[in-house]
């Protein structure tokens, strides 16, 4: 099983805050050089806010050497003198210990008097001592009162605040109606991030009707403000409330970049990773994330983590990339927690830790990273890290299907197709496969065209499956160009094209991200389309093994067993086999046990066979409880036990597994046992073998002759082996009871 990482993010820009004392606030001032002696002439004759403006020259250098002891002067003049402003900063001074002692209580006195005065500094430093009850009695109701005063009095940055709390519930009953008045107030002040952050609500229709047209229009006025034009971007990106142009967002990308915006570097970043709208650049990709890393963008760490990871545009360095993931997930970025929990999985460039890996990833979950939930569903399903919980890993995988997270949707059907953690139900599982195909074409579209080929849980239809499968391919899905180069092998839904299932067999072998090389080598294996070739076909299972394709390790495994296109090595096949099965491949993990209980490439162990098969049966795999019921049923390794065996059989057949059915039937139908012998029941279940085989494998319909056999029915029993002969012409077994059936029906 293909691990499940993380892609790289674009992120939008919300009108974030921080809480600050007016002192940390104030606006800039203009040059006033030649004013200096023009105001300290007006303050001389009793201007008071002629003294206010002179003093702020002082404070900040402005015109003058800065002079904060003459600045404090200035403004307890003017403050004396009833010049409002001025006691809102003088109260600065006095809360921060400039040039005077710090004096909370003083500063609240100051405040209040510039607040009473119509200042808006004042009341929102004001605000400021009652939220922290820092000089006055703490009264966080109060504050809101101030801080909306100061917004009415024209504090942009403040309504924006406001905006804030309303939306989140910081301090106050969430109300997204009041939230989105508060930013439409601070946008129209000129206030940037109120209006992104209204932006955002009319794009999702969070407290207002739902209208990306207004949102890109309100995107745009951030971007004439303050040069903030990252979510503007996003928007030409996607098409939605403009036309979509890639071009243009890549230039809006880089103006919010130009100016500062480490988001917009990330953005523009994720457009040069990909090639959209500017040309594939990884090394101007992961310099950008660089550099909005180091300006304190936790999703840009996250991102230039993937990039040392997978060696994009930097050199691989995994131990970089688990450092960088650290310092995204520390910074609160929940996706980073994620990916970290990733490497501890897998034990990448940090020790293997899976318990470490399921509590960063119900850490990332708990966020509302759904695809956290995912991957920790997936170690509840397989009981790696966490104790094994079927329905646990089910809830995780609803959570993250729920949550738009397509493969969450896909992992959901596959649960529901094999009734683990909850009832099987085929339908409900094609219900769920539509659902990820329809959110991603490299999710769910595959499965769904398979359900539509064999017709469980929809009606079959060869040609809506190719549909499904070319949808996947074109969205750049591996296993739907390997499988759609199965229908046009085998023309289903489509018309036989070997030519064109060799073209995309090749594709899907080079594809970058998840190639998949297996059905290609399977193709020079066969002579599928192309010259039988298996020294090609080898070279391309290893390939794929070595991508992590967990079918390739199995049929290279098999070519070194049985010694086909490369020199017999039955060690090497069992080290193959493991891989396999490390990977997450089911065949992988039966063959490693069949190593075992035959002795080939290990020392032979029975005991060891029947623990691996047990723990494939126990898992809900039936060819692992076929393989254990086979061990009970003929005493291999095991004290023979038939009545065990056939409650194994029984318990893979149900699933339903055709082999299971089949060995059943075998075992009721010859066994001397006379408690377990049951020929009528045998021919019900070679019947279900039969038909699950769809009447093609020779060996099962040998199995429904033996038990039409076992209950007198000899025409019958004559008629079903010569159809077995017909498929295996040159098996003497099958012709030696053809001829036993004729003597017997004679």
């Amino acid at each position: 099983m293909r691990r499940v990482s993380y892609t790289l993010m674009a992120l939008p820009l919300a009108g974030f805050f921080l809480l600050a004392s007016a002192s940390s606030a104030k606006k800039a001032l203009p040059q006033e050089v030649g004013a200096v002696q023009r105001l300290t002439s007006e303050c001389q004759h009793g201007n008071f806010p002629s003294c206010t403006r002179l003093g702020r020259l002082y404070e900040n250098g402005a015109g003058v050497s800065q002079d904060e002891a003459r600045a404090f002067s200035l403004y307890s003049q003017a403050c004396d003198g009833g010049d409002a402003p001025a006691c809102g900063l003088l109260g600065s001074m006095y809360e921060d210990g400039r040039e005077v002692e710090e004096d909370d209580t003083i500063a609240a006195q100051l405040y209040k008097r510039a607040c009473d005065g119509g200042d808006a500094e004042g009341c929102n430093g004001l605000a400021h001592l009652y939220e922290l009850g820092s000089g006055v009695p703490q009264d966080e109701v109060w504050a809101v009162q101030l801080y909306q005063q100061a917004c009415g009095l024209g504090r942009a940055e403040t309504c924006n605040m406001l905006g804030v709390r309303y939306e989140t519930g910081r301090g106050v009953e969430k109300d997204a109606s009041r939230a989105a008045a508060f930013y439409l107030r601070g946008c129209d002040a000129e206030w940037a991030a109120s209006c992104n952050s209204l932006g955002l609500m009319y794009e999702h229709g969070d407290g207002v009707a739902k209208d990306e047209a207004h949102a890109a229009a309100l995107y745009q006025r951030a971007c004439d403000q303050d040069d903030d034009c990252t979510n503007l971007g996003l928007l030409y990106e996607s098409g939605r409330g403009v036309p979509k142009d890639e071009f243009r967002a890549a230039a809006l990308h880089q103006r919010s970049c130009d100016a500062g915006s480490a988001i917009g570097c990330n953005n523009l970043a994720v457009m040069y990773a990909v090639g959209t709208g500017v040309a594939e650049d990884e090394l101007r990709a992961a310099a950008l994330y660089k550099q909005a890393c180091d300006d304190g963008a936790a999703v840009s760490c996250s991102n230039l983590g993937v990039h040392y990871e997978n060696g994009r545009g930097v050199p691989k360095d995994v131990s970089k990339a688990v450092a960088l993931y650290t310092q995204a997930c520390a910074a609160g970025y929940d996706r980073g927690c994620g990916n970290l929990g990733v490497m501890y999985e897998h034990g990448t460039g940090v020790e293997k830790d899976l318990p470490r890996a399921a509590a960063l990833y119900k850490q990332a979950c708990d966020a509302g990273t759904f695809r956290g939930c995912l991957n920790l569903g997936r170690l509840y399903a397989d009981g790696r890290g966490v104790e094994k919980d079927e329905v646990r890993a089910t809830d995780l995988y609803r959570l993250a299907c729920d949550g738009g997270d397509a493969l969450g949707c896909d992992n959901l059907g596959l649960r529901y197709q094999e009734g683990r953690g909850v009832a099987r139900d085929p339908a409900r599982a094609a219900a769920l496969y539509k659902q990820a195909c329809e959110i991603s074409p490299t999710a769910g579209c595959v499965r769904l065209a398979i359900l539509y080929w064999v017709g469980i849980g929809v009606e079959r239809d060869d040609v809506r499956a190719a549909g499904l499968l070319q949808r996947a391919c074109d969205g750049g899905s591996s296993d739907g160009c390997s499988h759609l180069a199965m229908a046009y092998q085998y023309a289903r839904g489509v018309d036989k094209d070997l030519v064109r299932a060799l073209a995309l067999l090749q594709q899907a072998c080079g594809a970058r991200e998840d190639g998949q090389c297996t059905y290609l080598g399977a193709a020079y294996e066969l002579g599928l389309g192309v010259a039988q070739d298996h020294a090609r076909a080898a070279e391309l299972y290893q390939k794929a093994c070595d991508h992590g394709e967990g079918p390739g390790c199995v049929n290279l495994g098999g070519f070194y067993l049985h010694g086909k296109g490369v020199a017999k090595d039955e060690a090497r096949a069992t080290s193959l086999f493991q891989r396999a099965c490390d990977l997450g491949t089911v065949q992988g993990c039966l063959n490693v046990a069949w190593a075992y209980a035959n002795g080939s490439g290990v020392d032979k162990n029975a005991p060891r066979a029947l623990q691996l098969f047990q723990q494939q049966c126990d898992a809900g795999y039936a060819d692992g409880c076929t393989a254990v019921a086979d061990m009970y049923a003929y005493g291999s390794g095991v004290a023979k036990d038939e009545a065990h065996a056939v409650v194994l059989y029984k318990q893979a057949c149900n699933t339903p597994n055709a082999l299971g059915c089949n060995n059943l039937a075998w075992l009721l139908a010859t066994t001397k046992d006379a408690t377990v012998r049951d020929p009528k029941n045998a021919l019900l279940f070679a019947r279900k073998a039969v038909q699950l085989t769809q009447a093609k494998d020779a060996g099962v319909l040998d199995t429904l002759a033996e038990a039409f056999h076992a209950n007198g029915m000899f025409t019958e029993a004559l008629e079903t082996e010569r159809q077995a002969l017909a498929l295996e012409p040159d098996r003497q077994d099958l012709k030696d009871r053809v001829a036993l059936f004729a003597k017997e029906v004679k």
